[in-house]
């Protein structure tokens, strides 16, 4: 059995009516060690620019909150202590749906989803953080190379694949022309193809670089094998808005030929197959 985290995003919703949400942590259950915690943004000054009617008391009071109602002392005053105490020696997110189901105000959280563990404990929470509470750390070092979305994009695919659904293609540094994917993914009776880069570069023409690669491997690899289609390949970036010049116009390249999608979003849309939606 492959060893999980798994979690819930929280969203902070100033106006129900709008629906405009913004990460305000994640709540998680590491069942192999019976864990449960929430994690909490630090962003403070991002939260408060979201929404220019919050206080810092509020954000305060809804960390706290958070964080004692996702904790081992806060089920010995479960209305329904029993029932805790059963769910949390599953592994499943049955103790996380238990937990999140009557946040449906200016907190709501997302469908349950999990990643594997790989390798420790530690390093699966530095990663969720990483993906989820990307703008926490400081610009300069929020940098996530592809080799670390990759391995990210694997993880997530073990966890909510089974193995005999895909396959890892490692790059071939003898051949002039790779394939231009990282994990092929069995979909009912069709192929899916996942491909791992990143925006990350200081230099524009480095990203330019790493798009021309991939685009003539793209093209070579369609014109070789009929079965293939620029529509069945999925390329999974780095967390990102999209602000610069050089972005705007990698992210105009890349959705000509195929879907385009950042880390953050790779759990939820592989957990509900609309990653494979044409």
């Amino acid at each position: 059995m492959e060893n999980k985290i798994f979690f819930s995003i929280a969203k902070y919703v100033p106006d129900l009516l709008r629906d405009e949400q913004i990460n305000f942590g994640f709540a998680y259950f590491y069942p192999a060690e019976q864990k449960i915690g929430f994690i909490s943004s630090k962003n403070t000054n991002r939260i408060l620019s979201f929404d220019d009617e919050l206080d810092l008391d509020t954000i305060n009071l809804l960390r706290s909150s958070l964080e004692y109602d996702f904790s081992m002392d806060s089920f010995e005053l479960d209305d329904d202590e029993d029932t805790v105490k059963y769910l949390i020696t599953q592994n499943n997110a049955a103790i996380l749906d238990y937990k999140t189901k009557n946040y449906i105000n200016q907190i709501q959280f997302t469908p349950s989803l999990s990643i594997v563990v790989d390798p420790e404990f530690d390093q699966a929470i530095k990663d969720l953080c990483d993906i989820y509470l990307y703008y926490d750390r400081q610009k300069k070092e929020r940098k996530m190379d592809k080799d670390r979305i990759r391995r990210l994009s694997k993880q997530i695919i073990q966890s909510n694949l089974g193995k005999d659904l895909y396959s890892e293609y490692k790059k071939d540094s003898s051949s002039f022309v790779n394939k231009p994917y990282d994990f092929q993914v069995l979909v009912g009776s069709e192929y899916k193809y996942i491909k791992a880069l990143t925006f990350d570069y200081k230099k524009q023409y480095r990203l330019y670089e790493e798009l021309k690669i991939f685009m003539y491997d793209l093209q070579k690899s369609i014109e070789n094998d009929s079965t293939l289609q620029a529509n069945d390949f999925i390329v999974v970036i780095n967390n990102t808005d999209f602000a610069t010049a050089a972005e705007k116009t990698a992210k105009s390249a890349l959705e000509e030929k195929v879907k385009l999608i950042t880390i953050d979003n790779l759990v939820a849309d592989l957990n509900k197959n609309s990653i494979f939606l044409t």
